[in-house]
């Protein structure tokens, strides 16, 4: 177990390991139009630090329906906010089997899964977000396909957040 300080109150034990908290319950469909995922949306704090991890199962039916995802920071006005700290780490496999890797320090913008295949895709998206300490932020994760064709792109039932704050 880590050991973390709780301002006043003196260390505090927290087990080592993610916490489960969202499932998704139903397919999505997704548009062209980047649209939260409710099931997907988790609170930050004030100076609080979240480590995160989306793993998204998708299926792609036409090649360029890419799947596209933003992780966006806003506060209770619905403005876009960017946090103290921020960091995330892409690691997918695209429908047609290749690896996909990227990095990104930049909170709030678009990135896509760019593949010339259609089927089964997995994406596992993890950070780590420091609030900033002049509010607290609702984190929400957008998703949607890159082009408007006959087929869809999906992100299929099963996929989750997992979560551990600190």
């Amino acid at each position: 177990m880590s050991i973390i300080s709780n301002g006043n109150l003196g260390a505090v034990y927290q087990p080592d390991y993610f916490e489960t908290s969202r499932v998704l319950a139903a397919d999505n469909a997704l548009t062209t139009t980047a649209t939260a995922e409710p099931t997907f949306a988790f609170n930050v704090g004030k100076n609080e630090r979240v480590v995160f991890r989306f793993t998204l199962f998708y299926d792609q039916d036409n090649a360029g329906d890419d799947l596209q995802y933003t992780i966006k920071s806003t506060d209770s006005t619905g403005s876009t906010v960017a946090p103290a700290f921020y960091s995330e780490h892409l690691n997918a496999i695209v429908p047609g089997g290749t690896a996909f890797l990227a990095v990104t320090t930049t909170p709030n913008t678009e990135d896509t899964l760019t593949t010339a295949s259609t089927g089964q895709g997995m994406a596992v998206i993890q950070g780590v977000i420091l609030g900033n300490a002049s509010s607290a932020t609702t984190v929400n994760l957008l998703l949607a396909k890159e082009a408007d064709t006959a087929g869809d792109t999906t992100v299929q039932e099963g996929s989750f957040l997992e979560l551990r704050r600190f």
